[in-house]
């Protein structure tokens, strides 16, 4: 079977090798094929991603696509580079003196040229790459680079087809490693509630939870300046207190890969002060410079345009704004790559946040043009409806239902974040919208009408007759609960029923009065999930001051909700941390060397043996951003699930124990022994301490320098231990 495959392949391959029978006659003909193959290889594209990475080194999001683009054609290096020394057979023998025709090579294997060029076609269309040039063309000109491998007889045609597959797998692997970001807003008001429940200060805020936080809200005054919206944002209310802005930001002497902007605007403030900033070119450009001004001076890295909504004639806005906000960005993304060019400095980010509803984002934004000049488009998949409908609705569902009206189809994180997309919005720059509360409602029953409960299990939950429900008791507002108050609810009063709507893939809770569309871990996981097999960048949460900040309410543990975004996003810096952490062999030896370890800040370097980690990394240090190491750390442990083989050795007992040695700062290494663990009682143990409990440690092993990570599990701080050296289980049995 197989001899009568070759062979027929072996003839496909001839006839079907057109230029490669042409004589010497027609050897200018040959040449610029195999100039057209050159333009889609390696030899081109390898070197252009390192210049583009070298050129873009003080701005991580414009290096970005390069890196990827860098990392995938190394990855194809490496796969082509096994599998040619596997799968081998003689080169089809066509014009084989001719060395324009048949290449130096005189072996026959799964095509590296193709699997390159097919991986440039889906990496640019997945990724907008030229955002410029029509995907037509884009398609055109690397199906013929691929074409032109069997054209000039180079390879067998099972041979191209293998390099085909692989290019589409490549592909597939590197556009998901992307960084992925996880902004909070903070709201200046929930520093400000009166109890100790409700209320959130930043001190209170865990600088690993989020890359990003997002300081909401400051003005867009008629004066084309921005201004705080709260007399305590710059200074306290004392001589000497800080202001609300100082005390953010000084997160980041924590964490200073955490970003801190300024959010502008919002739902009360609508399009006030916007309409003026964008009605001519010389008010946008004073604008511009005035935020430049106020954005350094307050010490934030960046702004977050939260006009709610351009466009929008409900909220105000006048008929310009369309074009208006497009001119606005566009000139806003100028001035501040001008000014980081000019002095030096971070370039300032500029995001959004936008409309889920296609209505809104039709008559407001011309999508793919704004897209260009947007570092993230954060879109607000949320308060779909809510009791200003009178019936019952779920706040943020992912999908729709099958019995939607057509004007309700789309009203959902699926359906919106598909019209960003399909306008032209690169999937890698939109974020989808998350809130950790939910939307509660007043069920209503006329007099006198009892409905039997049989037909009222068979009654759709979504449509039912509602007003707001009653306004909580911490955040005080009807028709709205944050999620530690629906647990609350929950938890006292067992008829309110926790049940999963199907379709929709989200919560709802359910009694004879009451009904709440919300989210919990679980639905949170999913739409992390959706997030990462589609593509998109990252996720906006509103508001960190909503979740459940000690884990009290909702028993488990302090804001779940945004934890459980870390979580499966891994974008924190120490997301490494993880008890699953495995062993890997001698021959794949990865080493984490944390450098510095009593300082704030942890270097990662990483040492495998494939070369192209080398150039990645080398690369990425060149990249001077702040947001360097959890960029590297991201990027890296992504890699590595998809370039190192099953672990085989043992994991770290679940049962370890630990106790508290010593006092320890925020940021900073301490020892602690490991007791009760089937490791060996008194083994060296480090915490890196991110709050007061001390809750994640790092222990590495003497002999083969492998770091494990996991959770620190505080007994009695009396219990005494010895310090012992500490190995694995691998090296323990040797």
């Amino acid at each position: 079977m197989l001899k009568t495959f070759h062979a027929y392949d072996q003839d496909l391959s001839f006839r079907w090798a057109l230029f490669g029978r042409l004589n010497s006659r027609y050897i200018h003909l040959r040449k610029l094929v195999i100039a057209l193959e050159f333009s889609g290889s390696g030899y081109v594209w390898i070197p252009y991603s390192l210049i583009m990475i070298e050129l873009y080194r003080t701005s991580i999001n414009e290096a970005m696509p390069f890196i990827l683009l860098f990392t995938g054609l190394m990855y194809d290096i490496a796969i082509i580079g096994i599998t040619k020394s596997i799968i081998r057979r003689p080169r089809p023998k066509i014009n084989h003196d001719d060395v324009l025709s048949i290449g130096p090579d005189k072996f026959s294997f799964p095509s590296g040229h193709t699997s390159r060029a097919v991986f440039l076609l889906f990496y640019f269309i997945e990724t907008n790459f030229f955002q410029q040039i029509p995907k037509s063309v884009i398609i055109s000109w690397l199906g013929s680079v691929v074409a032109s491998r069997i054209l000039l007889g180079r390879h067998y045609v099972s041979d191209v087809l293998a390099g085909v597959l692989f290019g589409i797998f490549e592909c597939t692997t590197i556009v998901h490693l992307s960084p992925l970001v996880a902004r909070c807003y903070f709201a200046n008001w929930a520093a400000k509630r009166s109890d100790n429940i409700s209320r959130l200060t930043p001190e209170e805020i865990d600088p690993f939870l989020c890359t990003h936080i997002n300081f909401a809200f400051g003005k867009v005054l008629e004066s084309l300046t921005i201004a705080p919206s709260e007399e305590d944002d710059i200074k306290g209310w004392t001589l000497n207190s800080k202001g609300m802005y100082e005390r953010v930001i000084k997160l980041k002497e924590t964490n200073p890969d955490l970003r801190v902007l300024l959010s502008v605007g919002g739902w009360t403030h609508a399009s006030r002060g916007f309409n003026d900033v964008s009605k001519n070119a010389a008010n946008i450009k004073t604008f511009a410079a005035n935020s430049i001004k106020f954005l350094r001076d307050n010490k934030f890295d960046g702004l977050d345009l939260d006009w709610e909504y351009p466009g929008a004639k409900d909220q105000g806005a006048e008929p310009h704004t369309k074009t208006g906000y497009t001119k606005l960005v566009k000139k806003l993304s100028e001035m501040f790559q001008q000014e980081a060019e000019q002095t030096g400095k971070e370039k300032l980010l500029l995001t959004c946040a936008t409309a889920a509803a296609r209505h809104r984002i039709e008559a407001g934004y011309e999508v793919s043009e704004l897209c260009k000049s947007f570092d993230f488009v954060s879109v607000m998949t949320y308060d779909y409806h809510g009791s200003w409908e009178g019936k019952t609705g779920h706040n943020s569902p992912l999908y729709g239902m099958s019995n939607d009206r057509k004007k309700f189809r789309e009203w959902n994180i699926k359906g919106s974040m598909h019209v960003w997309s399909a306008l032209g919005c690169p999937k890698e720059k939109l974020n989808i919208g998350l809130s950790a509360y939910g939307r509660a409602f007043t069920l209503l029953r006329e007099p006198g009408v009892k409905i039997r409960k049989s037909k009222e299990k068979k009654k759709s939950p979504i449509g039912l007759k509602a007003g707001a429900a009653e306004a909580g008791k911490y955040t005080r507002e009807a028709g709205v609960l944050s999620y530690y108050e629906i647990c609350e609810l929950i938890e006292q009063n067992p008829s309110n029923r926790v049940l999963w709507h199907q379709e929709m893939s989200v919560p709802y809770v359910s009694s004879d009065t009451l009904w709440i569309g919300y989210d919990n871990v679980r639905s949170v996981k999913l739409k992390m999930k959706f997030l990462k097999d589609q593509g998109y960048g990252g996720v906006i949460i509103w508001s960190l001051d909503l979740d459940d900040k000690t884990g009290d309410f909702c028993k488990e543990g302090p804001f779940p909700l945004i934890n459980a975004v870390k979580n499966e996003l891994s974008i924190s810096p120490n997301h490494v941390s993880n008890t699953n952490t495995k062993c890997f062999d001698d021959n794949n030896t990865l080493v984490l060397l944390f450098e510095n370890i009593n300082s704030q800040s942890t270097t990662i370097t990483v040492v495998y043996k494939n070369f192209f980690f080398f150039l990645l990394l080398d690369a990425m240090d060149d990249i001077n951003n702040r947001n360097n190491e959890y960029i590297k750390a991201e990027l890296v442990t992504k890699l590595l699930k998809h370039f190192l083989p099953e672990d085989r050795s043992s994991r770290l007992s679940s049962d370890m124990m630990a106790t508290i040695n010593s006092k320890h700062s925020s940021g900073s290494f301490t020892h602690k022994s490991l007791s009760n663990s089937s490791l060996g009682d008194g083994q060296i143990l480090y915490c890196l301490c991110r709050s007061s409990d001390c809750s994640t440690f790092m222990i590495a092993c003497d002999a083969c320098n492998i770091w494990y990570h996991g959770s620190c599990i505080g007994v009695s701080e009396k219990e005494s231990a010895k310090i012992e050296n500490f190995f694995c289980h691998r090296c323990r049995r040797k």
